[in-house]
């Protein structure tokens, strides 16, 4: 499905896609929530990739949620470049 197409049939000419597009494809054997979403009024369209686009769905409920955060990620110096301009 073509994102204008999508962006038209479910949200109007004058719509938008919300902030957050997904396939909606989920790993069964993961024990996480497949798309964890904490970020104050984000909206998400959930596109069922997995099942044809059949049920597109803008229901961010089922993904309202946080996890844990990750640790912080430090770069030796040498991998950091610097710009000369």
């Amino acid at each position: 499905m073509e994102l204008k197409a999508l962006k038209i049939t479910e949200f109007g000419f004058s719509g938008s896609l919300p902030d957050v597009l997904w396939d909606g494809i989920v790993n069964p054997e993961s024990k996480t929530p497949a798309l964890c979403i904490d970020n104050g009024e984000s909206g998400v369209v959930n596109v069922d990739a997995g099942n044809n686009f059949s049920n597109i769905s803008t229901d961010i409920a089922p993904h309202r949620c946080s996890l844990p955060k990750l640790a912080a990620i430090s770069l030796p110096e040498s991998l950091i470049t610097k710009d000369e301009g």
